[in-house]
């Protein structure tokens, strides 16, 4: 799979205060971008919705809240949230 740079990046959209926040094609690289540790996730969750983020030391989850937060720079795909 390609490098996040050479995919395009990922884009990081706002959306109204009750929209969904969505995934969609997200990949994620480790921060050395040699390691693949999100591929191609297409989530969404809506408001209200409890979710319990759990796996292994170096699954992604704090790659995942990164990607939400719009700031893990190597990634590529679209994410959705909230202004």
């Amino acid at each position: 799979m390609a490098s996040p740079a050479a995919a395009g990046g990922l884009r990081v959209e706002e959306a109204g205060a009750d929209a969904p926040v969505t995934l969609e094609g997200v990949s994620a690289w480790a921060a050395d971008e040699d390691r693949l540790v999100l591929r191609d996730i297409t989530l969404t969750l809506t408001p209200g919705e409890v979710v319990a983020v759990v796996g292994a030391s170096g699954a992604g989850k704090s790659t995942l809240m990164r990607l939400l937060a719009g700031v893990w720079p190597n990634a590529r795909g679209t994410v959705r949230r909230p202004a």
